[in-house]
């Protein structure tokens, strides 16, 4: 059933569901839906940057193809959906943080859980402020009557959105824990910092960007990752390179993952030899990203499936770190993943 909102000003356990809730709009949607992590922010990042192709069919999903060649329209699925996704996570941040302001339960659980919600609650607004440059600036949860007023839609400058960041992550950064073994996937001090750091440099304020990142540094809580061919598989899950890390499943009766978000890039089969779609064949690494790697650099065959590259008409098809076979080049569509 509901948790009242006296269990929740009284009791920790259900202010941490709560919050638990703004946590889980990263799970949001579908890869058609609204969305903040997934296929759709996809589309929105990797796909529309050099470093990706749209992949699949070429007559495939007509909107990210527009977001592909940079030619947009108002109408266009991809950018609706990521703006309504982004705004259903900053509804719950306000829902929550308008709960809590009346917790009765101790102060520290109080300060953490308030922190972490302004962690996400900027987080949120920075991907806005990035991709749709002003936006309006929703602060609080609206009173009822306020349901007819332009305040909550009338656009607000780019330089507001960032004002609010900033207030957002120096008030969290205050009051967050340091990275522990019992907060994996939750905001931190490190996470504000870092996330603060990046905020100033897109403002190109240099110096605050590097006093955040040098207390990311100096705080010894974080290293390089030793070895970058594993750092991306579930071995490298929340190593010691990892700031903040949104947590998934991986069976089938876990709900806790983002709908369909590995299938959306998975190798898309022509049926030859058998082969079943083992995906959507969405977001392709781009020639120009495989060229930009030097020829002995270890990352470009950690970061990239080049299908059957030296025997394109091997049926058995190419076969992964983790014994998973692919097709080969004459069974799929696509020649990277």
């Amino acid at each position: 059933g509901q948790t009242s909102e006296a269990e929740i000003i009284s009791s920790p356990t259900a202010a941490n569901d709560l919050v638990t809730g703004v946590y889980n709009i990263f799970y949001a949607g579908d890869p058609f839906g609204n969305d903040i992590a997934g296929f759709q922010s996809i589309i929105l990042t990797d796909i529309a940057s050099d470093d990706a192709d749209k992949g699949s069919s070429p007559a495939d999903y007509g909107d990210a193809l527009q977001i592909d060649n940079l030619q947009t329209s108002a109408t266009n699925s991809v950018v609706n959906n990521v703006w309504n996704g982004h705004y259903q996570g900053i509804a719950r941040a306000n829902q929550a943080l308008d709960k809590l302001a009346n917790a009765s339960f101790d102060a520290t659980t109080k300060t953490q859980l308030i922190a972490e919600v302004k962690f996400l609650r900027a987080l949120f607004y920075f991907n806005l402020v990035r991709f749709y440059g002003g936006v309006p600036l929703v602060d609080r949860v609206p009173l009822p009557s306020e349901a007819n007023s332009t305040q909550f839609t009338t656009k607000a400058t780019s330089a507001d959105i960032y004002k609010f960041i900033v207030s957002d992550l120096t008030a969290a950064a205050t009051d967050l824990a340091v990275k522990n073994s019992t907060n994996t996937g939750r905001a931190t001090k490190g996470a504000a910092q870092a996330l603060l750091a990046k905020v100033y440099l897109y403002q190109k304020d240099y110096a605050n960007a590097y006093t955040q990142a040098q207390a990311v540094i100096t705080a010894g809580q974080y290293s390089l990752y030793a070895d970058y061919n594993t750092l991306f598989r579930q071995v490298g899950n929340n190593s010691s390179e990892s700031i903040f890390e949104i947590q998934a499943g991986k069976n089938t009766a876990c709900t806790a993952a983002i709908d369909r978000y590995t299938i959306t890039q998975g190798p898309r089969a022509g049926g030859k030899y058998g082969w079943a779609d083992l995906g959507y064949g969405f977001n392709t690494p781009s020639a120009s990203l495989a060229n930009a790697y030097e020829a002995n650099d270890l990352r470009r065959a950690a970061s990239i499936i080049f299908i059957n590259p030296t025997t394109p008409t091997n049926s058995t098809g190419t076969v992964l770190w983790d014994g998973f076979r692919i097709p080969s080049k004459d069974s799929v569509e696509g020649s990277r993943y």
